[in-house]
C-alpha cells in the first residue's frame, strides 16, 4: 500500500473517514461489488474492527479510534500517519471482509419480486443492499456452528480467509433467507400502509412463498438483545450521565435515556461494537424537539389563533426577510404546495420530502430552533432513520446526508416562496437550485446503477 494514497492534490493530506472509504472503494481492484453495497460494508467492517482491542494494540489506539468512526467520519482531519494506519487495517482485513459480505447483495438480486408495478421498482431494488450487513452480523456474532467470531483476533480472520470458500454455501443460504426476512418485513409495512396496493402485496406474497419453498423459512433479521447487552448499554449511558452531573437536572433525561437505549441496542443487534454514550446527547436534542413541538401545539390550540410564538426568523430564513404574512399561514400554504409537488425521481413521497412536510406542519418548524441549522437537523434525522451507519433511511432518494440537506432546503425555499401572495423573481432562482439538486441526484443514481451492471 502506498502511503498517502488518498491525497488528490500534492501536499493536501487532510481527509475525512467518509472520504477515505469512498476513495478506497474507487481504488479497489476489479471485479468488485457494487458501490452501494460495498461502501457501507467497508464502513461497517471498519467500525467493528476499530472497536476490537487487538486492533488498537496492533495499529495504535488512534488508528483504531479513527477506524471506529464515532464523530470523525464526516470531519476532515490532517493526521496522515493515522490515516496511513487505517489504510493498512483496510488492506490487511477490511477490504477482503467487505468484498465477502457485500457480494451477497448481487446474489439475492435475482430473488427480487417479479411483476411489480413500475413505481415500486426502484425501492424494491434497494432492498438487496440490506442483506450484506445481515451476513456481517452472523460473521461477528458469537460462534454458532461454523459461523461467528470472525474478527475476534488476527488468527480468526486468517482462519476465515482460508476457509471462506468452503463456508460460502452456508453463507449463501443465510443471505437468501435473510433477504426473505427483509421481504417479509416490507410486506408487513405494505399491509399496514394507509393505502395499500393489492398488486404489490400479491407480488410480494408470491415471491416469498416461492423462495421459502426452495431456500427455507426467513431468517430473523434482528435477534433480541441479551441481558448482558442491555446491561452494557445501561452501563455506558450511566457513565455518560455520571461524567456530566448537570444532565440529571434536565427534565427530558428520562425520555432521552430510553431513546438512546433503543438506538444503541439496535446498533448492537446489527453487529456494531461502536456503543458510544454520546448517543444520549442526540437523543436529548430529539426529546427537546418533541417537547417544543407539543408545547407549541398546545399554546396554539389554547389561543385558537395562528401561533404567535413561532419565530419569524424561521420564516425569513425559508421565504425571505420581507415575509409580511402570518408565519403559520405561510407555512400552511407552503405545506399545501409541497404536498402537491411531484418528485421526478421518487415513486410517491421520498424520505426527504416527508421530512420537509413534517417541518412545515403546525408546530414542527420550531425544529430549526433545536438545532444549529437545517443541515445539522437533516443530518441528525438521517442518522436516526438509517438502520446502520453507511446506509440510507428507507425511502431516501439521495445517497448521503449532505445532499439530503440541500434537497430539503431547496424544497422548503421553493414551496415557501411559492406560497407568498407576491412570489416575485425568487421563485425562478429557487426552482433553478432545486433542479440542480435533482440533476445531482440523477447523476448519483446513474453512477450507482453503473456500478451494479457488472454484477
Amino acid at each position: 500500500m502506498v502511503p498517502l494514497w488518498w491525497v488528490l492534490v500534492p501536499g493536501q493530506t487532510i481527509v475525512s473517514g467518509d472520504q477515505l472509504i469512498d476513495r478506497w472503494y474507487g481504488r479497489m481492484a476489479k471485479p468488485k461489488p457494487a458501490k452501494n453495497a460495498c461502501v457501507p460494508e467497508i464502513a461497517g467492517w471498519s467500525g467493528m474492527l476499530g472497536a476490537r482491542a487487538w486492533v488498537a494494540l496492533k495499529y495504535e489506539a488512534r488508528v483504531a479510534e479513527l477506524a471506529r468512526g464515532g464523530g470523525y467520519r464526516r470531519r476532515p482531519l490532517n493526521e496522515p500517519d493515522s490515516w496511513n494506519g487505517v489504510s493498512r487495517l483496510y488492506a490487511d482485513y477490511a477490504d477482503a471482509l467487505a468484498r465477502f459480505s457485500a457480494e451477497f447483495a448481487a446474489l439475492v438480486a435475482a430473488m427480487r419480486p417479479d411483476g411489480l408495478p413500475n413505481d415500486d421498482y426502484d425501492w424494491v431494488r434497494e432492498l438487496k443492499n440490506r442483506v450484506p450487513r445481515l451476513v456481517r452480523h452472523v460473521m461477528v456474532s458469537p460462534v454458532d456452528g461454523p459461523h461467528g467470531d470472525v474478527i475476534e483476533s488476527p488468527q480468526t480472520i486468517l482462519c476465515f480467509f482460508d476457509t471462506s470458500k468452503a463456508q460460502l454455501p452456508s453463507y449463501e443460504s443465510i443471505a437468501r433467507r435473510g433477504y426473505l426476512a427483509v421481504l417479509v418485513d416490507r410486506l408487513e409495512r405494505l399491509r399496514d400502509a394507509e393505502n395499500p396496493n393489492p398488486e404489490t402485496i400479491s407480488v410480494f406474497e408470491a415471491a416469498i412463498a416461492m423462495h421459502a419453498a426452495e431456500y427455507g423459512d426467513p431468517e430473523e433479521p434482528v435477534r433480541k438483545a441479551t441481558a448482558e447487552e442491555r446491561e452494557l448499554v445501561h452501563a455506558v449511558l450511566t457513565a455518560e450521565v455520571d461524567a456530566q452531573p448537570s444532565l440529571r437536572k434536565n427534565p427530558l433525561l428520562g425520555e432521552a435515556y430510553k431513546r438512546a437505549t433503543q438506538t444503541l441496542l439496535r446498533r448492537m443487534m446489527l453487529g456494531s461494537r461502536n456503543i458510544d454514550g454520546r448517543a444520549l446527547f442526540s437523543a436529548l436534542r430529539w426529546a427537546r424537539l418533541d417537547s417544543m413541538r407539543v408545547d407549541q401545539r398546545t399554546r396554539a390550540w389554547e389561543a385558537h389563533v395562528a401561533d404567535e410564538h413561532l419565530p419569524l426568523r424561521i420564516v425569513g430564513g425559508i421565504a425571505g426577510d420581507n415575509a409580511q404574512i402570518a408565519a403559520q399561514l405561510l407555512l400552511s400554504r407552503a405545506h399545501t404546495e409541497l404536498m402537491a409537488y411531484a418528485e421526478p425521481h421518487a415513486p410517491g413521497d421520498s424520505w426527504e420530502k416527508s421530512l420537509a412536510l413534517r417541518l412545515l406542519s403546525q408546530g414542527n418548524a420550531i425544529a430549526f430552533a433545536a438545532f444549529g441549522g437545517l443541515a445539522e437537523l437533516v443530518t441528525a434525522a438521517w442518522e436516526d432513520a438509517a438502520p446502520e451507519y453507511g446506509s440510507r433511511p428507507p425511502g431516501a432518494c439521495t445517497y448521503d446526508a449532505q445532499t439530503a440537506a440541500r434537497y430539503v432546503q431547496s424544497l422548503l425555499k421553493l414551496t415557501a416562496a411559492t406560497a407568498k401572495p407576491s412570489p416575485g423573481p425568487t421563485i425562478r432562482r429557487y426552482a433553478r437550485r432545486l433542479q440542480q439538486v435533482h440533476d445531482e441526484i440523477a447523476a448519483q443514481r446513474a453512477a450507482m446503477d453503473g456500478e451494479e451492471r457488472p454484477s
